[in-house]
């Protein structure tokens, strides 16, 4: 009869009156631990919302008028704020960092070439970009020999 008490105290959910001490003293009795885990914000879900908020500014600017649309640019819209996000992440995040350094280097790349396609030579943005990632190859390099 115990057991089947103690069952019940954690399987039904609790009232929103009971205290807090009240709820971790059922579940100390039962064993289990009331330890929340926090979830930090993935990669995904904050490219997502910096790439719905570069649409979203390039819909306002594009809409008022500020900018006449240009198909060309419109990658710049997509990959800059992406490549921005994606290499501060990998600055933050600490792992697969040369991973996301990497592509965040050839997103920001492409959206140069695309923003500024009339007056930046591809071939400069493009030398520029193979000495960058020889550079982060050789920064991990050096750290996994650590």
């Amino acid at each position: 009869m115990v057991q089947l008490e103690r069952l019940s105290r954690v399987t039904f959910h609790q009232s929103n009156f009971k205290s807090n001490r009240h709820n971790n003293a059922l579940n100390a009795d039962a064993g289990t631990s009331l330890k929340t885990e926090r979830k930090s914000l993935g990669y995904d879900a904050g490219a997502l919302a910096v790439l719905v908020i570069s649409m979203g500014v390039a819909a306002i600017v594009y809409g008022m008028g500020l900018i006449g649309l240009n198909v060309y640019s419109l990658p710049a819209w997509i990959f800059g704020p992406l490549g921005i996000y994606t290499v501060a992440y990998s600055l933050i995040a600490g792992r697969n960092s040369t991973y996301y350094m990497v592509w965040g280097a050839i997103m920001v790349a492409v959206a140069v070439v695309s923003g500024f396609y009339d007056k930046v030579s591809v071939y400069l943005v493009m030398g520029l970009l193979l000495i960058v990632l020889v550079i982060i190859g050789m920064i991990a390099y050096w750290r996994s020999r650590k």
